[in-house]
């Protein structure tokens, strides 16, 4: 089944797994229907505080939630603000990340992601503990099937996080 595995700045981590951050706000979406799995990736950054323990998980796979609705919005709008509380973003940094230093007079749609059935893992993983949707995309590919056969290894795995995020599939134990 295909999944998300999303990047997330450790401040957004700590406001997430402390219940404060309900909703995380995109410049896109997938071509999922919700409800869909979404795996946290936390990037590098500093120690969080995460309900009163210091941790520092960057760098990792800390847990995941089911993506259960996606509200589209334009930026600016009443819409927007609530999408601002939820994602505890002030109006400029929302604005700041639709339109960067070129505040103009064009029509921006931001997409709120919603949070639910969040777990955050005990152990967290690693981003080679997944792997891409097979990019032909047909049942018994040849070409998964021969590099697995050969190496043992199946031809997607994650490397690398991504830069906002990508579809995933959790490898099997």
């Amino acid at each position: 089944m295909k999944a998300i595995l999303m990047s997330i700045q450790p401040k957004w981590c700590e406001k997430i797994v402390n219940g404060e951050k309900t909703i995380e706000v995109r410049k896109t979406r997938p071509k999922l229907e919700p409800p869909f799995k979404c795996y946290i990736y936390c990037t590098k950054g500093k120690e969080v505080l995460i309900t009163n323990k210091l941790v520092s998980w960057t760098k990792e796979v800390i847990g995941e939630f089911v993506c259960d609705n996606i509200e589209k919005f334009v930026v600016g709008s009443l819409a927007c603000d609530d999408a601002e509380k939820q994602a505890c973003l002030s109006y400029k940094e929302i604005c700041d990340y639709f339109y960067g230093e070129n505040y103009d007079n064009t029509v921006r749609c931001g997409y709120g992601w919603h949070i639910s059935e969040l777990k955050i893992y005990d152990k967290p993983k690693e981003l080679f503990e997944f792997r891409k949707p097979c990019p032909i995309n047909i049942k018994n590919c040849p070409r998964c099937k021969l590099y697995s056969r050969h190496s043992g290894q199946c031809a997607n795995i994650v490397i690398r996080p991504p830069q906002s995020w990508c579809y995933v599939e959790e490898l099997e134990d």
